[in-house]
């Protein structure tokens, strides 16, 4: 819908981060779209309630239990000592 092009980077959002520019869109992009461009959702952007942030992933990683270890498999080459 518009783009905002600024001749150097400047700090937006509060100084949350750094921009070449701004895009302002109709719809949601696909994540395909937002990687392609190097795009990053502003914190106030309601598409970016659909994307946890890392913080909340790491969260929500602590709270899973741990899968159990496979045991140690049996070491089948010589090491070097035994060559």
């Amino acid at each position: 819908m518009e783009i905002i092009n600024f001749d150097e980077r400047r700090t937006v959002e509060g100084s949350t981060m750094r921009a070449w520019g701004e895009l302002a869109y109709l719809k949601p992009l696909t994540d395909k779209q937002m990687d392609d461009y190097e795009l990053r959702p502003a914190p106030g952007n309601p598409d970016r309630a659909t994307r946890p942030s890392i913080t909340a992933q790491l969260k929500e990683a602590a709270r899973r239990p741990e899968l159990p270890k496979e045991p140690d498999k049996t070491k089948h080459n010589k090491s070097h000592e035994d060559r």
